[in-house]
């Protein structure tokens, strides 16, 4: 693992604490920031899967969202929303 500012070669880090990928181009190169958190080198084999898997997954389920959504809204228009009355209710009872 290496820290923000030191000298690395070429390729892709990922920032563990911020979720952030940083690619060093050429040969050698600078991680940014300070010695505040860890970098981890990813090998490019590996994140070739990794965003496949990660597009599939949000080609997958992001439709399905859109479709939960929908119903759910579908479903307050029907029956009405009893699971919205709660917090007036509740904040009748604290003051």
């Amino acid at each position: 693992m290496s820290h923000g500012g030191s000298t690395v070669k070429g390729g892709c880090y990922w920032k563990k604490g911020a979720w952030r990928l940083t690619l060093i181009d050429g040969n050698e190169g600078t991680l940014p920031g300070s010695e505040e958190g860890p970098y981890l080198r990813i090998p490019a084999i590996v994140l070739g899967p990794v965003a496949l898997i990660l597009g599939l997954s949000f080609y997958i389920f992001l439709p399905l969202f859109g479709f939960a959504i929908v119903l759910s809204a579908i479903a307050r228009r029907i029956w009405g929303a009893p699971w919205h009355e709660r917090p007036a209710s509740l904040a009748r009872r604290v003051t």
